[in-house]
């Protein structure tokens, strides 16, 4: 992710990642009651580091956390439809 933005490891770290409950995070940006990841550009409204995402981007919604809880994730991804039966 550092290298698509042109930065050193530690200044991208210093700018975009933060500690969350013992473990690394980029950092969000509240607009209009919304947290939206620090790179997705809401204008063209995509994500300016697809290519080079993290991980828990490219699993999403395939997350642990919703495998026992799949209305959770309509809470937060209004695109996910539920199949019935």
């Amino acid at each position: 992710m550092a290298s698509v933005r042109k930065m050193d490891l530690e200044t991208f770290a210093d700018l975009y990642v933060r500690v969350v409950q013992g473990k690394l995070a980029l950092q969000e940006r509240r607009i209009n009651g919304e947290f939206l990841c620090c790179f997705f550009d809401l204008h063209e409204a995509k994500c300016t580091i697809y290519p080079e995402r993290p991980q828990q981007c490219r699993t999403y919604p395939f997350w642990e956390k919703f495998k026992d809880h799949p209305r959770e994730v309509i809470k937060e991804c209004p695109g996910v439809v539920l199949k019935e039966g």
